[in-house]
């Protein structure tokens, strides 16, 4: 790994877009097409947001589901959320701006995110900010999700970058956490 570059990983829902709506709908919705003993209530959202589907479902129907279970609702919800998204997103304010610096600045930079990768393209592609990401890891490329440091740990070693050459932007608790294991990571 060379030692002169520097990485910087974004999380992707609440920091380069905000999405949190077209989920929080997708959640409600698919709640509405299956029996679920869980409300979707924004509380149980925001305790939810930014951990892997496999994990949110446990919660959703609070039970242990198949494989095929676990599959066939994440899909579904995602497909919603996709439907729902679909032409309607919109950059947080400055996100472009700070991606379009850092690229100039020579910064490494990947997308590190629980979101799947069907999601991942269409919202990079949406946004129009694929080209600066030229490593992206998603929930499907990792079997630990956030808080776990997995996703990011993938994405610097993607990157050629040591751990502690990467600067983490997360929102989510569960990212938060996960972000704080790089340097605990990058030594062992």
């Amino acid at each position: 790994m060379e030692m002169d570059k520097r990485g910087v990983i974004f999380d992707l829902d609440g920091v380069l877009v905000n999405s949190s709506q077209f989920h929080y709908e997708s959640w409600r919705k698919l709640s509405q097409e299956v029996p679920v003993e869980q409300p979707v209530t924004e509380t149980w959202f925001r305790q939810t947001f930014g951990q892997r589907n496999e994990e949110i479902l446990l919660s959703f129907f609070q039970r242990e589901l198949t494989q095929e279970e676990a599959t066939t609702f994440a899909d579904r919800k995602e497909a919603l959320f996709r439907q729902l998204a679909r032409s309607h997103l919109k950059p947080l304010p400055s996100a472009r701006k700070l991606v379009k610096g850092l690229h100039q600045a020579r910064f490494c930079m990947a997308v590190g995110t629980s979101t799947p990768p069907e999601n991942l393209e269409m919202i990079l592609g949406e946004l129009a900010l694929a080209r600066y990401f030229p490593v992206r890891v998603t929930g499907a490329d990792v079997e630990h999700g956030k808080p776990d440091p997995e996703v990011f740990l993938l994405a610097a070693e993607r990157l050629q970058i040591t751990p502690n050459d990467c600067v983490v932007i997360e929102d989510a608790q569960a990212g938060i956490v996960a972000a704080s294991g790089l340097e605990c990571n990058a030594s062992e």
